[in-house]
C-alpha cells in the first residue's frame, strides 16, 4: 500500500507534510486577502482561489493515502511539485496583500494586538509542559499515565515555548527573552534531528524518559522559529509565520485523528513519525494560539 511507503520513508512522508502547510497556507493567505479586498473583482477572485486550494489540500490528502502509484519516484516527484506549487501560491499572496496595502489601506489592522485567549491557551499548554517535567520526580502513577510518551527534554521544550507567549500577553518584554527561548527550542530540535541522523540516542534521547522523535523536534524548530520572529511584524514575516503555524497543527491535528481514528500510521508508524497524546495536544494548544495570533495580525 502507498501509505505504507509514504509513513515508513522519512523524505516523502515530510515532503508531503510539505505539500499539506504550503497549500493549506497559501489557501488561509488567500482566504484572509478576499476578506480584506471584499466587494472587488480582487475579492471575488481570491475567494475562488482559496476554495481552490483548500479543495487541492484535500485531493492531496486523499491521494497520498489512498491513489499514488507504488513506485517511490513518483510519490516524491508528486509531493515535491505540490510543494513546490503551494510556496508560489503563498509569494503569489504576499504580492496580493502589498497591493492590499495601497488599495485598501483601511483595512489594514494593528499589527500588536493583546489577545487574552492566546495567553489562557499558553497557559494550559505550559502546564502540561510543566507536569511532563515533574512527573520524573514525583514518580506517581497517575501522572505518569497521564503524560506517558512525553520526555523531559520534550516537556522542557514546551515550557520554552509556552512562557514567552504567556508574558508577552500581558507585559512588555525584552526581543531577547524571544531570541532566548526560540533559539534554545529550535537548538534541542536540531540536536534531535542530528541525533536521528546519525542514529546516536545521547543526542535525541538524554534524558530520562524517551527520546524526541523527528516529527516533535519539527514541531519546536517551526514554533521555535515563530518566537523568534514574534516582535517582526513586517509583511513577509507574518506569511512566514502563518505557514509554520500551520505546519505544527497539521503535525499535532494528524496524530490526534490518528488516536481518534485508530490509525497508528498518523501517529506511531515509524520512529520518526510518533507523537504522543500529550506532546499532541501541546503542539495543538500552541500552534492554535500561534495561529490564532498570527491571523489577526495578518
Amino acid at each position: 500500500m502507498t501509505q505504507e511507503y509514504i509513513f515508513a520513508n522519512a523524505i516523502p512522508y515530510y515532503l508531503w507534510l510539505l505539500t499539506l502547510t504550503f497549500t493549506f497556507s497559501s489557501a488561509i493567505l488567500t482566504t484572509k486577502f478576499s476578506k480584506r479586498m471584499n466587494g472587488t473583482i480582487i475579492g471575488k477572485a481570491s475567494f475562488f482561489v482559496s476554495l481552490s486550494s483548500i479543495l487541492w489540500c484535500a485531493a492531496t490528502i486523499t491521494m497520498a493515502l489512498m491513489h499514488l502509484s507504488e513506485i517511490n519516484i513518483y510519490v516524491i516527484l508528486y509531493t515535491l511539485i505540490a510543494s513546490i506549487a503551494g510556496l508560489i501560491a503563498i509569494q503569489a499572496m504576499y504580492h496580493g496583500m502589498t497591493m492590499q496595502k495601497l488599495l485598501r489601506p483601511d483595512n489594514i489592522k494593528k499589527e500588536n494586538l493583546k489577545l487574552p485567549g492566546v495567553q489562557i491557551i499558553c497557559i494550559f499548554a505550559f502546564l502540561i509542559g510543566f507536569v511532563g517535567f515533574i512527573r520524573f520526580g514525583l514518580n506517581n502513577h497517575t501522572l505518569n499515565d497521564m503524560m506517558e510518551g512525553m520526555s523531559i527534554l520534550t516537556a522542557i521544550g514546551f515550557l520554552s515555548l509556552s512562557l514567552p507567549l504567556i508574558l508577552f500577553q500581558r507585559y512588555k518584554i525584552s526581543n531577547n527573552i524571544f531570541y532566548a527561548c526560540g533559539g534554545f527550542t529550535v537548538l534541542i530540535a536540531l540536536t534531535a534531528l542530528v541525533g536521528h541522523i546519525l542514529k546516536i540516542p545521547q543526542l535525541y534521547a538524554p534524558l530520562p524518559g524517551g527520546g524526541t522523535s523527528v516529527s516533535t523536534a519539527m514541531g519546536f524548530i517551526g514554533l521555535g522559529l515563530w518566537i523568534i520572529l514574534t516582535k517582526h511584524t513586517s509583511l513577509k514575516n507574518r506569511i512566514t509565520k502563518a505557514t509554520l503555524a500551520t505546519f505544527v497543527l497539521i503535525i499535532a491535528i494528524l496524530a490526534i485523528l490518528g488516536y481518534i481514528t485508530n490509525s497508528p500510521m498518523l501517529y506511531a508508524s515509524s520512529s520518526f513519525a510518533r507523537l504522543s497524546i500529550p506532546t499532541a495536544i501541546d503542539f495543538i494548544l500552541i500552534g492554535s494560539a500561534t495561529f490564532w495570533y498570527t491571523w489577526k495580525t495578518l
